[in-house]
């Protein structure tokens, strides 16, 4: 009895894997230096492939805001690490007063077992100013960001009303971030400098907004930096792998080994 439970239990984990498969987000990748980037970065440009097409907006008052191609080795000093592919990432500026931000949506959600990777390259930051991203919902929820905040000393990491210290001391010569989908309503990040060594990983970041709502879009931001190229920040090499057939593997064998925990119990 307990055997043919079990074999029910994983045909529902099956059926439910599969749906969710259907519905997943796309193999994509972009970078700044693709051909759909050649007069600029604007709203609906949508290079790469595997991604919507960009959303750039700017708000507040006090200053100038936007969004450009540029040389990712220009901020912080003019002379630090880079993230760029052929010389160039995607920036964003935003003096005192201002934000700058670029929303762009995947084909599909996240499925369990998907990582979006992204290179992060954020120049100084004036106090109270604020530079990062982050993965949201449908509902332009925040499920995760990563951030740096003017005037502290390490990055932030924050999950619904719950913010994580990451450790990692800023930085003008950018990061690696990987954000795994370990289930519904969790997820693994791994912040590598730009040389792949790892710095820093959370295993188990319990997600914020709706319970279960699916994470299809990228929000990045500079609220604040500060004028200047010094307080650029910098984005590139998007990508989502793996594609959502090998994800799915991933995600069964998940929901295996859970079922055979609770067989076992």
């Amino acid at each position: 009895m307990r055997g043919k439970k079990f074999a029910a239990l994983f045909a529902v984990a099956l059926a439910a894997a599969l749906s969710n498969t259907a519905q997943a987000a796309a193999l994509a990748s972009d970078v700044a230096s693709d051909i759909a980037y050649d007069d600029g970065w604007a709203t609906g440009d949508n290079g790469g492939t595997g991604f919507g097409p960009w959303t750039l907006n700017t708000f507040g008052s006090g200053g100038v805001a936007g969004h450009f191609i540029g040389n990712s080795s220009n901020n912080a000093g003019g002379s630090s690490g880079n993230i760029n592919t052929a010389g160039e990432s995607f920036g964003l500026f935003a003096e005192p007063g201002m934000v700058s931000e670029a929303i762009r949506p995947f084909t599909g959600a996240l499925t369990v077992g998907q990582i979006f990777l992204i290179d992060f390259d954020n120049g100084w930051i004036q106090d109270g100013g604020t530079v990062g991203l982050g993965l949201q919902n449908n509902a332009s929820q925040n499920r995760i960001e990563f951030f740096f905040i003017g005037g502290q000393t390490t990055y932030k990491i924050q999950t619904g009303a719950t913010q994580t210290d990451s450790g990692v001391g800023f930085t003008g010569d950018g990061l690696r971030l990987e954000f795994t989908l370990t289930g519904a309503d969790t997820m693994k990040l791994v912040i590598k400098n730009t040389g792949g060594s790892t710095l820093a990983t959370f295993s188990n970041l319990a997600l914020g907004g709706n319970a279960g709502s699916g994470i299809d879009r990228v929000r990045l931001f500079n609220a604040s930096a500060g004028p200047g190229s010094n307080h650029d920040a910098f984005y590139n090499s998007l990508r989502i792998i793996p594609e959502p057939t090998t994800a799915l593997l991933v995600g069964l064998g998940v929901m295996g080994a859970m079922l055979l925990r609770r067989r076992s119990s």
